[in-house]
């Protein structure tokens, strides 16, 4: 575990409105942790939020930390997490209650994360996008 994983998730944490809105660009009603534990996988996400926006927009706001290595690299991680997460949380949405979907991976020391775009997409074989996912990539240096 990177020596900022847990005192970068307990400030958030204990910041979780600060955070959402700095994250989100925006104000926000509420902020309400959700369980970490996605379906259909041992793994966990690092930090999963419901927030109410200030105009009340639902968003499911998901931040994952990393340092410099990842078991399994980060695109295929973050797509895991955000099918995981929709199957989960917005498959039993109402149409008129769309909930939004807000991914972020923030990165800790010196060159973490440092190619990583935070856009993706697989190519079928007429040359068209068949997946696309995307993420928003942060970076911290300590």
């Amino acid at each position: 575990m990177p020596p900022l994983d847990a005192p970068l998730k307990m400030l958030i944490l204990a910041f979780s409105r600060a955070f959402a809105e700095w994250l989100l660009g925006g104000a926000v009603q509420q902020v309400r942790p959700l369980n970490v534990e996605l379906p259909a996988s041992a793994s966990r996400s690092d930090l999963l939020f419901e927030v109410i926006q200030a105009t009340g927009q639902r968003v499911l706001l998901h931040i994952e930390q990393q340092g410099r290595r990842s078991h399994e690299p980060m695109p295929w991680r973050m797509l895991d997490y955000m099918s995981r997460l929709a199957r989960r949380e917005l498959g039993n949405s109402v149409p008129d209650e769309q909930i939004r979907l807000h991914n972020v991976v923030i990165y800790t020391g010196a060159g973490a994360g440092v190619n990583d775009e935070g856009a993706y997409e697989v190519v079928g074989i007429d040359g068209l996008p068949r997946l696309k996912w995307q993420y928003e990539p942060l970076r911290i240096q300590n």
